[in-house]
């Protein structure tokens, strides 16, 4: 809770897939349990990053948020978003919603993802999303595991994934 260092800490830009953390924290006040079994959509699938699932995909919720955490995949989260029973505009409201409830006054979601440039904060108002994000221990095991593998309950096929976190 010091800062060591700050330049331009108010400066706004795009947050890209550091989005997926109010994602997450919004799916888990929202949660509609773990093992809840989501389907693919194709509506799901947008391009930007390395697509892991295809649409038909029947997989459990704890999947999705482990997918969407530790390999990005913007898949995953869309899917994990509408998990909640919320359509994408009333997701994105909430992750809003949160975000001022935090204090969080420059930080603006528009979609769940990160892809779309829109997405914006601040360096100051990251870090204070972050720290909220990582009391969660839900997060906190997501971003630690390495490797991730899905078996989606309507194939044989298993999806592995990677961490994209290099540290």
């Amino acid at each position: 809770d010091k800062i060591l260092f700050e330049k331009e800490k108010d400066l706004q830009s795009p947050l890209a897939s550091i989005t997926k953390l109010m994602t997450a924290l919004v799916f888990l006040d929202n949660n509609p349990g773990w093992d809840t079994v989501i389907t693919v959509e194709k509506s799901d699938i947008i391009d930007g990053g390395q697509i892991f699932l295809s649409p038909g995909d029947k997989v459990m919720v704890k999947d999705l948020f482990s997918f969407s955490l530790i390999t990005s995949s913007n898949e995953a989260t869309n899917a994990l978003a509408r998990s909640t029973g919320f359509t994408q505009d009333q997701f994105v409201k909430k992750m809003n919603q949160k975000a001022k409830a935090m204090g969080l006054e420059r930080t603006y979601f528009i979609e769940p993802t990160g892809l779309e440039p829109a997405n914006i904060s601040t360096a100051f108002e990251t870090a204070l999303m972050a720290k909220e994000a990582f009391k969660r221990q839900e997060i906190q095991d997501a971003v630690r595991t390495k490797t991730y593998v899905v078996k989606p309950i309507n194939s044989k096929k298993q999806i592995i994934g990677k961490s994209t976190d290099k540290l």
